[in-house]
């Protein structure tokens, strides 16, 4: 067995085509997350400066706080992405299985009645979207993600096959993620303000806007799974995080 540097592995006796998943993408996806919550923690702290200056210890334990949340959240993400580098998928006939780990699931290509190809800004295959009679699977991060397409492409005889440019905005430019960080900190951080200068009733309805909003997004993480399709069919981390917001829904909401 051969590797080409396109990223397809041939297996010359079967002709089964492998396709690895991209290390510098991953480490792009690493980058990039920990770029945008570093921009929101410092945005958030410039426009609550004068805040924190007047609450000394008790701001820089929120802050403090904050920071290690952001810490945990970069370092499950860069465990899930970590894992992501090891994913195969393989391509037998009109089968498609991606293997991650000791875990492996089939698809078979002639049964899918929708394929959606979505590009980024600059054309680049971002995610890949296979769907059938009650199954999808997403694929993205590949290595030779054009020779993936067009493979697919002859064996999906059955899909609809929809392949279509992104808004023009480049999610893949390394400032997009400082903009967008800062935006998110510095919203957050007036919302702040303006939850301190609100009076009594302004904030106890503000408390019940945020509990329910909270809570729907738990319930539907918990119900709806979305990550399950394209982190390999596991949905530990919908369920945690739906039970986190869920739970934190509902304190609020008593509170």
């Amino acid at each position: 067995m051969v590797r080409p540097a396109g990223g397809i592995h041939y297996d010359i006796i079967s002709l089964v085509k492998r396709y690895i998943i991209s290390k510098r993408e991953i480490l792009r996806r690493k980058r990039d997350f920990a770029k945008m919550l570093g921009c929101m923690y410092v945005a958030g702290c410039l426009v609550l400066i004068d805040l924190i200056a007047a609450n000394g210890a008790v701001a820089g334990i929120a802050m403090l706080a904050v920071a290690l949340f952001f810490a945990v959240l970069i370092w499950v993400t860069n465990r899930v992405l970590t894992g992501q580098e090891w994913w195969v998928y393989v391509i037998s006939g009109t089968k498609l299985e991606r293997r991650s780990g000791a875990a492996s699931r089939t698809i078979d290509l002639k049964d899918a009645t929708s394929v959606r190809v979505k590009r980024t800004a600059r054309g680049y295959i971002r995610t890949m979207y296979f769907s059938g009679s009650g199954w999808r699977m997403d694929v993205s991060g590949l290595a030779d993600f054009d020779g993936f397409r067009d493979r697919v492409a002859g064996l999906a005889t059955r899909a609809r096959f929809v392949d279509r440019r992104e808004a023009p905005i480049d999610f893949d430019s390394p400032w997009w993620y400082v903009f967008f960080g800062a935006l998110l900190g510095a919203a957050f951080g007036f919302a702040i303000r303006s939850v301190v200068a609100a009076d009594a009733d302004a904030l106890r309805i503000a408390r019940y806007v945020i509990a329910a909003f909270v809570s729907v997004v738990g319930i539907f993480m918990i119900i709806w799974r979305p990550t399950r399709y394209e982190y390999g069919g596991k949905s530990w981390f919908d369920y945690m995080l739906g039970a986190v917001l869920l739970a934190g829904g509902i304190v609020a909401f008593l509170a």
